[in-house]
C-alpha cells in the first residue's frame, strides 16, 4: 500500500484567487493581505487615488459537517477570502464590487469548490479618512466562500 497523507496546502488556491482577479481586471492593483495609504497607491494627475482592491485570504476552517472516519486531515474544510473595493467615490467602490461579484461567484478556484457569496464585513460603502480627516476614499466589502478539496500527496 503506498504512503500518503491528503494535502491541504492553501497557498496553490489562494494565489490562483489572487491570479484571477488580477487576470480579470488588469490594470487594478491587487493588494493582498494588507492596507496601502495614500503615499504607496497610484493616483491620477489631479492626485485622486486609481482604484484598486485589497484581498484579505482567510484560513482554513473545519466545517461543522462532513466529518471523517478517516481521520480530520478527511474532513471537510472551508475557506474564503475578503475582497475591498478602494475608489474615489462610494459608487465606484460599490460598482467595482458588483463587477467582481458577478464574475467570481460560482467560479472554482484550484482545488475548491465554488465560490459562494457570504455576509460583508459591513453594507454598502465606507470614506476612508486622510489625515486632515477628509474622506480621501471610499472602500465597499465582499466576502467570498468555498470548500476545499483534499488532495492526496502521492498524486501528481
Amino acid at each position: 500500500m503506498a504512503d500518503f497523507t491528503y494535502d491541504l496546502d492553501l497557498e496553490p488556491i489562494q494565489q490562483s484567487i489572487i491570479d484571477f482577479i488580477e487576470s480579470e481586471w488588469p490594470g487594478t492593483p491587487v493588494y493582498p493581505d494588507g492596507l496601502v495609504d495614500d503615499e504607496t497607491v497610484d493616483k491620477f494627475t489631479d492626485g485622486s487615488v486609481k482604484p484598486y482592491f485589497i484581498l484579505w485570504l482567510r484560513d482554513l476552517n473545519r466545517s461543522p459537517r462532513g466529518r471523517s472516519f478517516g481521520g480530520t486531515r478527511m474532513d471537510s474544510y472551508r475557506s474564503g477570502f475578503d475582497l475591498v473595493a478602494v475608489a474615489n467615490k462610494g459608487s465606484e467602490s460599490r460598482r467595482l464590487l458588483n463587477l467582481v461579484s458577478n464574475k467570481i461567484i460560482g467560479w472554482k478556484p484550484l482545488n475548491s469548490g465554488e465560490v459562494v457569496k457570504g455576509n460583508s464585513l459591513w453594507e454598502g460603502s465606507r470614506a476612508v479618512k486622510d489625515s486632515a480627516n477628509r474622506p480621501s476614499r471610499f472602500v465597499s466589502t465582499g466576502r467570498f466562500d468555498f470548500g476545499v478539496f483534499q488532495r492526496r500527496s502521492d498524486l501528481p
